[in-house]
């Protein structure tokens, strides 16, 4: 079980490293282009400047004087170099960033963007879960499991964050979505626990956190 939980976190970290990507938008004469741009978490952009003075600011619009409250401030020095790298972010948190040229009139001349960062990583339940959810019940002792199975007999075994079983049960099921109440042997401390619903050849895992 500790090889399978090492093998699901180094699996979701490698996927998330290959869906990084790094994006360019290039700077000149009042412009930014793209001047919108979609992206991913964990995605990087890279702002070239064409020619002139140049920056670029997401902290406070240079035209209303307003914060952009975006949900990562950054701004960075200005430039003249041509062909040189004005900034360059990661952007970790999800949302929309506007941002402008704070250097003399260039955001009121209409150099103005903005960057969308949409969360579009897999989780490892996407990948590895056929469980809609996992719930405890403290008061009557019991986890509240919600499934999507194709077989008729399957199995629910209950782990601790590291691989040690605590419980094991078959249970009888139906094709589609089932409902079922796992009744526990003894009350759970406060942790992180894994649900394994082992049916035919294939296991489906959720993690439980109990507080």
């Amino acid at each position: 079980m500790k090889n399978f939980i090492t093998l699901i976190t180094i699996l979701s970290v490698h996927l998330n490293f290959l869906a990084q990507t790094t994006h360019t938008i290039n700077a000149g004469s009042y412009y930014y282009n793209p001047s919108s741009l979609t992206i991913d978490i964990g995605d990087s952009v890279v702002w070239i400047n064409d020619g002139g003075f140049h920056d670029v600011n997401g902290d406070i619009n240079s035209v209303t004087g307003q914060p952009y409250n975006n949900p990562e401030t950054f701004d960075s020095p200005s430039t003249n170099v041509t062909g040189a790298v004005i900034f360059s972010y990661k952007f970790t948190v999800a949302g929309t960033y506007n941002y402008d040229c704070s250097v003399g009139s260039h955001a009121a001349n209409g150099m103005i963007g903005t960057v969308i960062v949409e969360d579009n990583n897999t989780s490892i339940d996407e990948l590895f879960s056929s469980f809609s959810f996992v719930t405890h019940n403290k008061n009557s002792n019991t986890i509240n499991l919600n499934f999507i199975i194709s077989e008729n007999e399957a199995s629910v075994a209950l782990y601790n964050i590291e691989g040690k079983l605590i419980q094991a049960n078959n249970i009888i099921t139906k094709t589609g979505e089932n409902n079922h109440i796992l009744h526990l042997n003894k009350p759970l401390g406060k942790g992180i626990y894994i649900v394994s619903l082992n049916h035919g050849q294939q296991k489906t895992t959720k993690k439980l956190i109990v507080k």
